[in-house]
C-alpha cells in the first residue's frame, strides 16, 4: 500500500509538471514583430533616418568619435565638416595649419596637391556617403504617407544638393546619383561640372517654396536654400563660364 501511494504521488507530480510546461508553451506573445513597412510608418524610425543624413555632415560615425561611416578613413580626420575646412579654408589661405598631419601641410603651403593627398579622398568619400543616404530617405518617404512628407523630402533634396555643391566646388565632376539609381549595379559615368551645376540649381529652385521660412533648429529652411543658390551663382563663372 505504501509503495502504491508513492507511485500515485510520483505520477501526480509528473502530470502536474507536464501540464505546467504545456501551458507555458500555449501562452500568447506579449508583443508582435513589426515589418519594415510598419517601422517606416512610425515617427521615431523616420526621425532617425532623417537625423542620419543631417548627422553625416558633422559626425564621423554611428558610435561616437572613434567610429566612421567611411571604412578605411581616419575617424578624426575624415568628417565632412573637417573636409570642408581642409579643402576650402586652408587652400584659400583663410586658415594656417600649425600641426603636422600628413597631407595637410601640402594644402596650406603649396598648390600642387593631387589625388594622392588623403584629405581629397576623405572629402570625396564623405560626399558619396551622404548622397546615397539622402537618396534612401527620399525613396522611403515617397512610398509612404506621413503628414510632413513633402517638407522632409525637400530637406533631403537640399542636403543632397549641398553635397553635390561641394563636389562641384572641390572636384568639378563625379557620378550624379539620385533615388532612381538605388539598387542599380550599373557603374555610372561621371557627370560634368555643368551637368552637376544644372542639377543642383534645378533642385534648389524646385524646393525653395516647399520649405518653411522658419523651422526647427538645425533643419533646412527656405533661407538655407537661398543661401546655397547665392553661393552657386556667385561662383557660376568659375563653375560653368
Amino acid at each position: 500500500m505504501k509503495n502504491f501511494k508513492k507511485y500515485t504521488l510520483g505520477l501526480g507530480l509528473v502530470l502536474l509538471l507536464t501540464s505546467s510546461c504545456i501551458d507555458d508553451l500555449n501562452t500568447e506573445p506579449k508583443g508582435s514583430a513589426k515589418s519594415l513597412d510598419q517601422l517606416l510608418q512610425e515617427q521615431p524610425t523616420l526621425a532617425g533616418l532623417v537625423s542620419k543624413v543631417y548627422g553625416s555632415y558633422a559626425l564621423s560615425g554611428p558610435s561616437g568619435p572613434g567610429s566612421t561611416d567611411t571604412p578605411g578613413d581616419d575617424p578624426g580626420e575624415s568628417p565632412f565638416l573637417r573636409g570642408i575646412i581642409n579643402l576650402q579654408d586652408f587652400t584659400a589661405d583663410d586658415m594656417k595649419n600649425r600641426w603636422g598631419d600628413n597631407g595637410l601641410d601640402q594644402l596650406t603651403t603649396a598648390s600642387n596637391w593631387d589625388s594622392n593627398n588623403k584629405f581629397m579622398r576623405y572629402m570625396y568619400n564623405r560626399i558619396y556617403y551622404t548622397v546615397p543616404q539622402a537618396n534612401q530617405v527620399i525613396a522611403q518617404f515617397n512610398n509612404f504617407s506621413v503628414s510632413n512628407k513633402d517638407q522632409v523630402i525637400s530637406e533631403m533634396r537640399f542636403l543632397r544638393a549641398l553635397a553635390y555643391f561641394y563636389l562641384i566646388d572641390c572636384f568639378g565632376k563625379g557620378p550624379l546619383l539620385t533615388e532612381a539609381d538605388l539598387g542599380s549595379k550599373e557603374l555610372k559615368a561621371e557627370s560634368t561640372r555643368k551637368q552637376l551645376y544644372d542639377f543642383v540649381e534645378s533642385e534648389l529652385l524646385d524646393i525653395e517654396n516647399k520649405l518653411p521660412q522658419r523651422i526647427g533648429y538645425g533643419q533646412t529652411s527656405k533661407s538655407a536654400v537661398r543661401m546655397l543658390l547665392a553661393k552657386l551663382y556667385l561662383n557660376s563663372e568659375v563653375y560653368v563660364g
